[in-house]
């Protein structure tokens, strides 16, 4: 993982491309996109946070067994810090996870503080690799983040 405060959030390109598969209100979307997936935050009805990938609100996001995946995550927040982690623990969430699935999740990009900067982000580069055929789920672990909304679904095919 790296974190790098204080910097715009440039996403570089790799040309593998891969299959996934956007869901959300019952309705999917296939698409090949290259090997990174760029979650950022958004807040599409304060107080309710939410991820925001391909200009989708919390999508399911459908991977392959094995898959190697670069999740380039950016806290675009000027109210309050986030995090990124996938866990196998299923919502509902509590207000502070305690859940030991959630609490040691398979990975964390830890909390992403607010920059003072306009125009400046923080974020963080995770990799994951999709392990056995699953749900999973991303969410924030700022207190009472995921207990308001912001986690997705990731399955595993």
């Amino acid at each position: 993982m790296t974190a790098d405060f204080g910097k715009r959030a440039e996403i570089g390109h790799d040309q593998t491309k891969w299959p996934v598969t956007l869901i959300r209100n019952g309705r999917s979307r296939s698409s090949e996109m290259t090997g990174h997936v760029a979650p950022k935050y958004a807040l599409p009805g304060f107080p309710y946070p939410s991820f925001e990938v391909d200009n989708q609100k919390n999508p399911t996001l459908v991977f392959t067994h094995g898959a190697n995946i670069t999740f380039y995550v950016i806290n675009t927040s000027q109210v309050a810090p986030h995090s990124f982690a996938i866990t196998s623990a299923a919502p509902p969430y509590a207000i502070v996870p305690a859940d030991h699935r959630v609490s040691h999740p398979q990975v964390n990009t830890g909390d992403l503080p607010i920059l003072p900067q306009s125009g400046r982000y923080s974020y963080a580069k995770v990799t994951w690799t999709a392990p056995n055929p699953g749900s999973y789920y991303y969410l924030c672990m700022f207190p009472v983040h995921a207990s308001f909304g912001m986690w997705g679904k990731i399955q595993v095919r």
